[in-house]
């Protein structure tokens, strides 16, 4: 495939890409998906960024490399596609052969390697679901799975404070009583436990 230059001049500025990107353009027919791509977009995820794309536009650009092959966005190329749009911001790597696979790669490990603080997550999906006015599925994240975080969530805070609770409800100080043979015996089992530190009281009988 010959060199494709980015559409920098001559093309409009598409409002669904964020203007700080217009200067690298491109023509999404000059842009090939990576055929040797191991990460699989099934119909759910590119639905996912299908409408992220529609909602938010392009806020980052996809890399490739410069024969116009996608090293990362593979995803967003196809979304794109399937919106109609005519350009997309690149970023050209020059990174080839094994350092280019090695890349593609990563970008996508990285991603799964991190993982959500389920707390402040469900805090900020719930207030985007009780915001009516904002399609909080823009996210990803469909009700039942927010509902099912929440109660997740909820409930082991809700569990570690009952736990707390029950911690704090326990006496802090707790007795023995020893019965002994005799009160020599007594006598002694007495020293022996001031001796090594516990508060004792005679309660003979």
């Amino acid at each position: 495939m010959s060199r494709k230059t980015p559409a920098t001049s001559g093309h409009p500025k598409p409002g669904y890409i964020e203007a700080s990107l217009h200067g690298n353009l491109m023509c999404v027919a000059d842009l090939c998906s990576d055929p040797q791509n191991a990460r699989e977009h099934d119909a759910r995820n590119l639905e996912s960024i299908r409408k992220s794309l529609e909602k938010f536009g392009q806020q980052k650009p996809i890399v490739i490399n410069t024969d116009g092959f996608v090293l990362a966005g593979n995803g967003t190329l196809t979304a794109a596609r399937m919106l109609g749009w005519e350009y997309l911001a690149v970023a050209k790597s020059r990174l080839t052969g094994n350092a280019a696979k090695a890349y593609t790669i990563a970008d996508n490990r990285t991603t799964d390697l991190s993982k959500w603080h389920d707390g402040d997550l469900a805090d900020q999906l719930q207030a985007l679901q009780q915001d009516l006015e904002f399609d909080h599925t823009v996210t990803g994240f469909d009700d039942a799975e927010i509902q099912q975080l929440l109660n997740e969530v909820y409930d082991l805070q809700a569990q570690g404070s009952d736990e707390l609770e029950e911690q704090e409800e326990q006496p802090t100080q707790f007795s023995v009583v020893v019965t002994c043979k005799n009160g020599r015996e007594q006598k002694r089992l007495l020293r022996m436990l001031e001796e090594k530190g516990y508060v004792c009281a005679d309660l003979s009988m």
